[in-house]
């Protein structure tokens, strides 16, 4: 397995001021109504943390949480990755759509958790190309996401299954609790699969 689950588990409480950031992240997300906007803020953090955990897993210094310093520029940053997250939202709803009308309403809900786990890093991947180079067209070169993840879809999943199951814990033991368990959950998968990525990428430098 190319990531450490039970660093990945710890990993966000090591920062002294974890439990606000985490706080102010599940806010961006959970809160309705607003959150169609705050959610452009959310995707800014996880692209600002992406990008650490990804120079990090390079060799770079350790990844910290990012701070919720300079919110315009968090927004700014957001605002192009939470475009390309709208473009794939669209791909999977449309396919969630085709599926409806092939399988019954019985088998369905399996079909579709199926087909989330397979968005999960299609969009981890696509996300992190365009974080590379900031270009949008490298998060919709389709060929090039795909031979990323052909070799380490186990992986991935693995790591998508986790962060699925932190995420909701909070929903499902108490509602309110969604605001520390799902920003928790997002921030583990963007570690794990982080470390998927890169190690995969030194082994094909090494060749």
């Amino acid at each position: 397995m190319r990531f450490q689950i039970e660093q990945a588990l710890k990993y966000p409480v090591k920062d002294s001021k974890w439990a606000m950031k985490i706080l102010i992240f599940g806010a961006t997300l959970v809160i309705p109504v607003v959150n169609a906007v705050t959610s452009i803020f959310a995707m800014g953090y996880i692209v600002r943390f992406l990008k650490s955990s990804i120079a990090e897993f390079k060799g770079g210094a350790e990844a910290k949480l990012p701070e919720w310093d300079d919110m315009g520029k968090i927004f700014m940053e957001g605002l192009m990755p939470w475009v390309i997250c709208v473009i794939y939202g669209v791909i999977f709803v449309f396919a969630l759509f085709v599926l409806r009308l092939i399988f019954s309403m019985i088998f369905f809900p399996l079909i579709a958790f199926v087909v989330l786990l397979v968005m999960m890093p299609v969009f981890f991947v696509a996300l992190t190309g365009y974080c590379q180079n900031s270009k949008f067209e490298d998060a919709f070169k389709v060929k090039d996401i795909f031979n990323e993840i052909k070799s380490k879809w186990f992986d991935y999943i693995i790591a998508g299954l986790i962060s699925c199951f932190i995420s909701s814990i909070g929903f499902l033991a108490c509602y309110i609790g969604g605001i520390i368990t799902l920003p928790y959950g997002k921030i583990i998968g963007v570690r794990m699969m982080s470390q998927v990525y890169c190690t995969a990428q030194k082994k094909e430098e090494a060749k």
